[in-house]
């Protein structure tokens, strides 16, 4: 399963629709593979990485976008959505006809997303899956879309997270609690010199590529709400 330690409600909403392991795929449905950073293992990671990166180690995040929208290129992948922390695929439905492969899709699919970061960053990072199964392409829509939106209201949190993990990793005593809300996590990204309004827009958005007649489409410039959703094609 999925690590999602910082709440978002978009996969509440999405939960009946998560599958576990084995079964026979529904006929015409569409498989969401999810792919998470272990967040206790990239936190120490940041920690270690804190004393010659920058704020936020914005370095390490572009490295997971990479990552993730370099499966467009080598793997059967539709769509793929990749944020700093984690990356959705949208499978082929040839690819995960028959009994089986859609957890070999799944296990392929994480392992490949791993061993591409570590050989980008230099560093073993964990990675879990979670895999969806939705009835319909505006479904799928819905998904990404929630996901794309849920992410940018998560931006001030996830920023302060990742602020609070290289502090620790530089020797600081950082509480839960001194991020427990909005004001507390702003205050303290302001403190190091962050400003989040001036973050860039891959920061808030992530990016997307998809599949083209002459291989893949990198989407480095996201539209809000049906726009992004009408990116993504059967």
């Amino acid at each position: 399963m999925a690590d999602t330690r910082v709440v978002n409600g978009n996969w509440h909403d999405f939960a009946a629709f998560q599958v576990f392991g084995d079964y026979v795929p529904i006929r015409d449905f569409h498989v969401v593979v999810r792919l998470v950073l272990q967040a206790q293992v990239h936190d120490t990671v940041l920690g270690m990485r804190a004393r010659s990166e920058k704020p936020l180690d914005p370095t390490l995040g572009q490295m997971c976008i990479r990552a993730g929208l370099w499966m467009t290129e080598r793997c059967p992948c539709t769509f793929v959505y990749a944020t700093t922390e984690e990356c959705l695929v949208l499978v082929p439905p040839d690819r995960v006809a028959t009994p089986g492969a859609t957890m070999a899709a799944h296990d392929a699919l994480t392992s490949l997303f791993a061993a591409r970061l570590a050989r980008l960053s230099g560093w073993e990072l964990e990675v879990s899956g979670a895999l969806y199964e939705l009835p319909s392409l505006a479904v799928v829509r819905r998904l990404f879309v929630g996901a794309l939106e849920s992410g940018r209201r998560q931006t001030l949190r996830r920023s302060a997270r990742r602020l609070c993990a290289q502090l620790r990793g530089r020797g600081h005593a950082i509480a839960e609690g001194d991020l427990a809300s909005a004001e507390a996590q702003a205050n303290m990204l302001e403190s190091h010199g962050v400003k989040v309004e001036s973050l860039p827009e891959w920061w808030w958005t992530g990016m997307a590529a998809r599949r083209s007649p002459t291989g893949a489409e990198l989407l480095d410039a996201l539209p809000d709400g049906d726009g992004f959703g009408e990116l993504i094609v059967g």
